[in-house]
């Protein structure tokens, strides 16, 4: 049962990861997403927190799959003044697949993945430190956003469905022509926008 668990785990991780660059299905997302962070701090401060909060905005239940980090269950934007992406860190180019440069390289290991159920109305909380993501951001002003596809299905209770049905399935493998494409989100969840001046 242990390759099975992996190679679970590893799509599931690969599916948030690239939540990015999937094209999403027209539709209305059944959750929202606020956000809230100090409206301004001081260069060098030793932490810009980010919260979020995701609201289940249906009258049903819906399930929510979680790396258990902002960061990697979300698309996170910073954008400064002339609406560039400040410098990342090695850490949040890991996340985003982009290349890290020479010298050491940043893994993403693959951690334990779970759903989070949300009743009608209910919220899920979580937070992160810009300064993880970003490397140290310089005076100026910043909008920051999030946005999250809503696949409006646990991708990790399918691919577990699938893989316990028929126990010989195996994962697409992406160096293969044509593999196989994955579910299409519904919609994609898109944050209120905040303004962040990091101050001299």
């Amino acid at each position: 049962m242990r390759a099975p668990v992996i190679l679970l785990l590893l799509a599931s991780t690969a599916i948030l990861a690239a939540s990015a660059s999937v094209q999403a299905q027209e539709g209305k997302p059944e959750f929202s997403i606020a956000i809230s962070a100090p409206e301004s701090v001081k260069a060098g401060a030793p932490q810009i927190i980010l919260n979020a909060t995701v609201t289940n905005i249906t009258d049903h239940p819906i399930a929510l799959d979680s790396a258990g980090c902002l960061e990697q269950d979300f698309t996170v934007d910073v954008r400064n003044a002339q609406g560039k992406s400040p410098v990342k860190t090695p850490y949040m180019k890991a996340i985003t697949g982009e290349d890290q440069g020479p010298g050491p390289q940043v893994v993403i290991a693959t951690g334990s993945l779970f759903v989070r159920d949300l009743k009608p109305g209910e919220i899920w909380k979580m937070s992160t430190d810009l300064n993880y993501l970003y490397d140290h951001l310089p005076p100026g002003e910043y909008t920051v956003t999030l946005s999250r596809p809503d696949y409006q299905v646990s991708l990790y209770r399918l691919v577990w469905s699938t893989m316990k049905d028929n126990p010989e399935h195996k994962q697409p493998d992406p160096s293969q022509p044509n593999p196989r494409p994955g579910p299409l989100p519904k919609a994609v969840a898109k944050s209120n926008t905040i303004t962040l001046t990091v101050l001299p």
